[in-house]
Order: C-alpha cells, then sequence, then structure tokens
C-alpha cells in the first residue's frame, strides 16, 4: 500500500479528546521524510490509536505528543526506517514491569485496568503489529512522571501515489442497498472517539444507533430495547466485550438472545478470534474500522 505517514488522520481524531482532559497535544513529522511511503498503513494507524489511546487514558494533565523521524535511509535499495515516539506526563509503568507489559494479556496494574479497560491489552497488540512492520517496540517511564514510547517500521520509498481504483458499479449498487435498509444498531465501545467516529459513519448509512459506553450499560440497553445488531467492542470497562456476549447468549428463552453480534477490536491474534467465536459472537471486525468491511459486514445481517 503507497501512502503518507498519516499524522493528519492522527490529530484529527485525537487533538479534540485531549482538549477535553485539558491536554496539551503535538505532532512533529520529519520534512526529510518521503511523502509517499509502501507499507502497511492499517496497521501503523492501529498501532498510533492503541499508543494514543492509552496515553489518552492514563494521563489526566499535562501532555500527549507524537514525533516522527528518520532512523536511517537506504537510497540505493529505496528503503527507510522511520522511528516514531509517543510521550505522555501519565501514570507511568513500574520498571519491574516494564520488561512484561508487551507481552499479550499483560496489565500494568489490575485496578487501573478494571477502571480505564486495560493498558496491557491495547500495548501486546501494538507490538504485534510493529514486528509484522519488521520493527521494534520499547518504553521508557517513570511512575508518576509518564512514559515514552519508541517503535520504528521499515518501508520502501515510492516516487509517487498510486490512485486506488473506483469501485465498479456492481460494488456501488450494493453499498447503496445496504444504505437504504436501515438498522437499529447498539454501539458498545468505551473510546469516546472511536464511539464517535463509528457513530458518524452508521448514521450516514442511515442506521439508528444507541451508544454505551462500557458492557454493563449495553446490557442494560439491550434488556430494555429491540435492536438489529451490535457491534460489541472487545475490551471495556465494567463488564468486556466477551462477558457481555456471554450474558446474551445466556437468555435462550428470549427471541433477542439471537441477535447478531458483531466483535470490533484492535486485537489480531488467533486466540481473540477464537473466544469470541467460543462467546457466541457472530462476526469480527478489527480497528481502526475500514468502512468499506463495516458496510459489507452489516449487509449479511440484513
Amino acid at each position: 500500500m503507497i501512502f503518507s505517514i498519516p499524522i493528519k488522520s492522527v490529530i484529527t481524531i485525537y487533538e479534540a479528546k485531549a482538549k477535553q482532559k485539558n491536554l496539551s497535544f503535538s505532532c512533529a513529522l520529519d520534512k526529510n521524510i518521503p511523502r509517499y511511503l509502501i507499507s502497511d498503513k492499517e496497521r501503523l494507524l492501529q498501532i498510533l490509536f492503541n499508543l494514543l489511546s492509552n496515553a489518552l487514558k492514563f494521563t489526566e494533565k499535562g501532555k500527549i505528543t507524537i514525533n516522527v523521524s528518520i532512523k536511517s535511509k537506504k537510497l540505493k535499495d529505496r528503503k527507510i526506517e522511520i522511528l516514531f515516539l509517543v510521550e505522555d506526563t501519565g501514570v507511568g509503568i513500574p520498571k519491574n514491569q516494564q520488561k512484561e507489559i508487551f507481552k499479550i494479556f499483560t496489565q500494568a496494574d489490575e485496578s487501573i485496568s478494571r477502571k480505564h479497560g486495560g493498558m496491557g491489552v491495547g500495548l501486546s497488540i501494538a507490538s504485534s503489529l510493529v514486528k509484522l512492520l519488521e520493527g521494534k517496540i520499547s518504553i521508557e517511564s517513570k511512575v508518576n512522571k509518564g512514559s515514552k514510547f519508541y517503535f520504528t517500521i521499515s518501508a520502501e520509498i515510492s516516487d509517487e501515489k498510486i490512485m486506488a481504483p473506483k469501485p465498479k458499479k456492481e460494488e456501488m449498487h450494493k453499498l447503496k442497498a445496504t444504505r437504504k435498509k436501515r438498522l437499529n444498531i447498539l454501539l458498545a465501545e468505551d473510546d469516546m472517539i472511536n464511539a464517535m467516529i463509528t457513530r458518524i459513519h452508521l448514521e450516514k448509512m442511515k442506521h439508528r444507533v444507541t451508544h454505551a459506553k462500557n458492557g454493563k450499560l449495553a446490557l442494560e440497553y439491550f434488556k430494555k430495547n429491540k435492536f438489529d445488531l451490535i457491534l460489541m467492542d472487545v475490551e471495556m470497562p465494567e463488564i468486556n466485550g466477551i462477558k457481555a456476549t456471554q450474558i446474551i447468549r445466556n437468555e435462550n428463552k428470549t427471541t433477542k438472545s439471537n441477535i447478531p453480534i458483531i466483535a470490533v477490536t484492535a486485537h489480531v491474534v488467533d486466540e481473540i478470534k477464537q473466544e469470541c467465536e467460543k462467546a457466541g459472537m457472530n462476526d469480527f471486525l478489527t480497528k481502526p474500522l475500514n468502512i468499506k468491511k463495516l458496510e459489507e459486514t452489516l449487509l449479511k445481517y440484513q
């Protein structure tokens, strides 16, 4: 995939959220980075979203900054290694836990995780994605002083941008047909930025949306209302998406328990997909949401 470093997308999503918490938010991009690169933009965005979401969750005052620079460049091979720094002034991570924090299911502090919805999960996902982009990730952190997350990605330098092909007429007709059929959707998502963006897209498709900011609220709304489908974030505070799905599926006496439930998560490991399927989820979408994929998935359940 050919793309430019997606700093504008990051600023658009996270600047407003930082402002709501009275945090300073800034980005700096090295002007010497080539305009067009060949790598995986979606995975890069997932890494940035996971690190920034953690930074926002665990920073109550101060600042969050992103710096993007060139670590190494080989013009002969048209290869470049880019270094990203995501820095915050949040709660920090104890020294004795920093080596384990990137491992799957490791949490730096269980009490904090229950309150905010998980720290180590997002970091383990980011670590897995960095490896897929042939990079490395590391941390510098002090308790109550903040954290610095460094990661690199390898990319190929491209001379020009290749425009994505326009959708075929048959695909356009299918997508338009999707939008005409309105669904009453329960959106269970604890990240307010993700919830806002998803809601905007769903409402553009003419669907009705009810937002629940955690699994507990999602169950309350589910019991009181009739929904056609649930978009269920896997990792949420109070009650997570897998547990909420299990509760719904165990209500076998009601037809409501058969409602389609689509897992929405930044997890990319097979174990998580298996957990979702075992809980009774019907489908699986990864963050950041691909809008075309979202439309196609909704069409299956209309």
